[in-house]
C-alpha cells in the first residue's frame, strides 16, 4: 500500500520525486513523514538512496537546479519558522536570565527604600534640632534651673503674689458690680419692668422731638413774612406734620397703664407734662404760619401773625413759657430701672 510523505519541517505533502520541499526547502532526505493508507503495521519503503559525503546524485542535482532562484515561502510556513526561537532566549530556567531580571526588578525598591529611611532620619534630626522633641536631659535641666531661680530671687515670688492678688481684687469688684447691676428688687414683677421699658423710650423720644419743634421754630423765623406764598406753604407743612406725630406721641404716652405703687409714677407725671408741652410749642408755631398763608401782605399783617407765638411767652420776655417748663422738668424726669436698688 502507497504510503504518503510530509515534510517534517512544515508538515505539506510532499511528491516522492521531490529532493527538497516547495514549501519551506528542507531537503526530503533529511526526513520526511510517512501516512500508510493501509495497515499500520506495515514497514515504510527504506529504499531511500544513501550518497556518500562530497557525492551529489545525478537525481538529487537534477531536481536542485529545477528549483527557483528565490523561493516564496507560503504565509502559512512563516510563522512557524518565525516561531523557532534559540531555546535559550526563552527557557525560564535559564539562570542568567532569571538572575538578571530579579536584578532589575528589585533595584528600584531598594532605592525607594533608601531614599525613604533618608528622609525619616532626616526628619526626626530636625526635630530634635528645633526644640520640637526635647531631650530628656536638657528638659530636667532646664526644669531644675527655673527651680533654682524662683528660690533664690524673692523678689520674684512677690511680684507673682502680687499680680495674683491684684488679679483677684479686679475679679472681685467686677463680680460686685455685675451683681449691683443684675440684682433685682422682690417687688418689682413683670408689670414694672414692662411700665420702665415703655417709659424709658417715650423719654428717649423727648430730647429727639424737642430738637425737631426748636428747628422749626429757626424756619419760621425766615419764612414767616417771606413774599413767596410757597416758601411760607412749604414751612406750614412741614411744621404741621411735626405737630400731628407729636400729638400722636403725647396721646400714647397718656395711655400707658401705670402699676399701682410704680417706684416710677413721678417720672411719668413729669415726661406726660414734657409733651404737653411740646404739642402747645408746635401748636402755636402751626397756627401763626396757617395766619401767614392766609395773608396777602404778611409785613402789612405782622402783628396779628406773631400773636399765637407771643400769649405763649413769658412776661417781659421772648421765650416761650412752655419751653421753661419743659427744660426744668426733663432732666428729673428719667424712669428708674426696677431692677437696681
Amino acid at each position: 500500500m502507497s504510503a504518503q510523505k510530509f515534510c517534517t519541517s512544515c508538515g505539506a505533502p510532499l511528491d516522492g520525486k521531490q529532493a527538497f520541499c516547495t514549501s519551506c526547502g528542507t531537503p526530503v532526505g533529511s526526513g520526511v513523514k510517512e501516512s500508510l493508507s493501509g495497515d499500520a503495521s506495515q514497514e515504510p519503503s527504506t529504499t531511500s538512496a544513501v550518497h556518500e559525503p562530497g557525492v551529489v546524485s545525478k537525481q538529487v542535482w537534477d531536481q536542485t537546479a529545477q528549483m527557483p532562484a528565490v523561493m516564496q515561502m507560503p504565509p502559512q510556513a512563516q510563522p512557524m519558522i518565525q516561531a523557532q526561537v534559540p531555546a535559550q532566549a526563552v527557557n525560564p530556567t535559564n539562570p542568567s536570565i532569571s538572575s538578571n531580571q530579579k536584578k532589575k526588578g528589585k533595584g528600584p525598591i531598594i532605592a525607594l527604600v533608601v531614599v525613604l529611611v533618608l528622609v525619616l532620619v532626616a526628619a526626626v534630626v530636625a526635630l530634635f534640632a528645633f526644640g520640637i522633641i526635647p531631650f530628656g536631659e536638657s528638659n530636667d535641666a532646664q526644669k531644675a534651673q527655673d527651680t533654682e531661680q524662683v528660690v533664690n530671687d524673692p523678689s520674684a515670688n512677690e511680684e507673682d503674689d502680687t499680680d495674683t492678688n491684684s488679679a483677684a481684687t479686679d475679679s472681685a469688684e467686677d463680680k460686685e458690680a455685675l451683681d449691683a447691676k443684675s440684682k433685682v428688687d422682690p417687688s418689682a414683677d413683670e408689670d414694672e419692668l414692662e411700665f420702665y421699658s415703655e417709659l424709658t423710650s417715650y423719654y428717649d423720644d423727648l430730647s429727639f422731638m424737642n430738637q425737631k419743634i426748636k428747628d422749626a421754630m429757626n424756619d419760621y423765623d425766615d419764612v414767616v413774612f417771606n413774599p413767596s406764598i410757597d416758601k411760607r406753604y412749604e414751612c406750614y407743612s412741614d411744621a404741621f406734620d411735626l405737630y400731628e406725630d407729636v400729638y400722636e406721641s403725647y396721646e400714647a404716652v397718656m395711655k400707658l397703664d401705670v402699676p399701682a405703687g410704680s417706684i416710677n409714677s413721678e417720672s411719668y407725671e413729669k415726661i406726660c407734662i414734657c409733651y404737653y408741652d411740646c404739642v402747645q410749642r408746635i401748636s402755636v408755631i402751626v397756627e401763626s404760619l396757617e395766619l401767614s398763608i392766609d395773608s396777602e401782605d404778611p409785613q402789612h399783617d405782622k402783628d396779628a401773625i406773631t400773636a399765637p407765638i407771643e400769649k405763649d411767652n413769658e412776661p417781659d420776655s421772648d421765650k416761650n413759657k412752655y419751653l421753661v417748663e419743659y427744660e426744668e422738668l426733663y432732666p428729673g424726669a428719667a424712669p428708674v430701672n426696677p431692677k437696681r436698688n
